[in-house]
Formats: C-alpha cells, sequence, structure tokens
C-alpha cells in the first residue's frame, strides 16, 4: 500500500510510528512453560522467520527464534547424526536411505522440553516514549535484527517496530525522524 507523500506525519517518538503503523502484525506471545514442540510446530505454519516473546507472570522474560532453536539443535547433536562415511557433502546425500536418521528422528534428541529452558534473555527492545531514532539505531547495534519489541514500564507488549516498516516510511519521507 503506497501512502501519499504529502500526509506523511512527522514521527519523533516510537508510540507516534506505532500510531501511523497499526498495520503491523502482532508478535507471537507465549508462556515460558509452553511446550517447545508445540511452538516448532506452529512457528513452521508461519512460514517465515519469526521470533516469539516469552511471556512469565504477566512481563516479556525473553525471546525465541528460530536461530535459538538451530543453536540447540547443534548443540545437542551427537556422531548419530552424521552419515554412515562422515558428513554429507551433496544435497543428494540426504535422499532416503543414505542417511542414518531422518529429521524427525533427530528432532527427539533436543533435550529442551519447554520454550524457558532455551530462550534467549538478552532481549533487545524499546518503549513507546523512547526517540524513534533512538530505536532504529538500537536495531542495528550489533547483529542486525528485524523486529523490536516495544515494552512498557511494566514490561508488556505495546507493539513492535518491524524493519521494512521502518524502510517503507524511511524511504516515503527522508528527514521526518529527528532526534530531540
Amino acid at each position: 500500500m503506497k501512502r501519499n507523500k504529502k500526509s506523511t506525519p512527522e514521527l519523533r517518538l516510537v508510540q507516534d510510528f506505532l500510531k501511523y503503523h497499526s498495520n503491523a502484525e502482532p508478535l507471537l506471545v507465549v508462556p515460558a512453560d509452553a511446550d517447545l514442540s508445540a511452538l516448532v510446530s506452529h512457528l513452521i505454519q508461519l512460514k517465515d522467520d519469526r521470533i516469539a516473546l516469552v511471556e512469565k507472570q504477566g512481563k516479556i522474560v525473553g525471546m525465541i527464534s528460530v536461530g535459538d532453536l538451530a543453536r540447540h539443535l547443534k548443540s545437542t547433536r551427537n556422531e548419530e547424526f552424521y552419515f554412515h562415511g562422515g558428513l554429507a557433502n551433496e544435497p543428494e546425500d540426504y535422499i532416503h536411505s543414505q542417511a542414518r536418521y531422518g529429521g524427525r528422528e533427530i528432532l527427539h534428541s533436543v533435550t529442551a522440553t519447554t520454550v524457558e529452558d532455551i530462550m534467549s534473555t538478552d532481549l533487545r527492545y524499546c518503549s513507546p516514549e523512547e526517540d524513534l531514532a533512538t530505536a532504529i539505531r538500537r536495531m542495528m547495534q550489533g547483529s542486525v535484527i528485524k523486529v523490536l519489541p516495544v515494552l512498557d514500564a511494566e514490561r508488556k507488549l505495546k507493539g513492535s517496530l518491524h524493519i521494512l516498516d521502518i524502510m517503507e516510511f524511511l524511504l516515503e519521507s527522508p528527514g521526518k525522524t529527528r532526534q530531540s
């Protein structure tokens, strides 16, 4: 959807941006004690690179991403998952009888049972009252993240900043974000 450049407001705070981009998809929030296999099944159905925020006692305490799941699987792998002649070199090596174990069998070796077992507690987020330019810089610090949750003082989810929404806004209206 193309927005009219002339009607694009000057957005200074995160809360202003959230009002302007109210059509953003909400983030998935799951309880810390949620079953890990149920979360994986849900993420597979979404078919994109989503994150899930983790809630405990009404507060956001962490997040879990597909990367977190991959790192956990990598850390729990064992040599039985290698192929008879060593690691697979070609995609064809994974086909049918050449593999000792299929994907579902490998997943049974995952040692975590709940989301909390492997969630990341180093959560980057911003507040609704924060300067938008500061929040965008936070997304770009270190490894760039695609989604920045917006949490209030009680760590309750108020929305999210998505890199594509920010890019769209900046491309339509350069110079509209100013720091105080």
